[in-house]
């Protein structure tokens, strides 16, 4: 689990359609850990 910032996510998949790519299965992990917990800043 990298534990990376939820923003970093957000780069990889919002670079629309022809420049985004998925989530691997341990950043799916973390990221969606993150938001479970509550520990996203607005």
């Amino acid at each position: 689990m990298s534990n990376a910032p939820f923003s970093e996510y957000i780069k990889a998949l919002g670079k629309g359609q022809r420049g985004a790519r998925h989530l691997t299965q341990a950043e799916a992990f973390d990221a969606f850990s993150q938001l479970l917990n509550q520990s996203i800043a607005p």
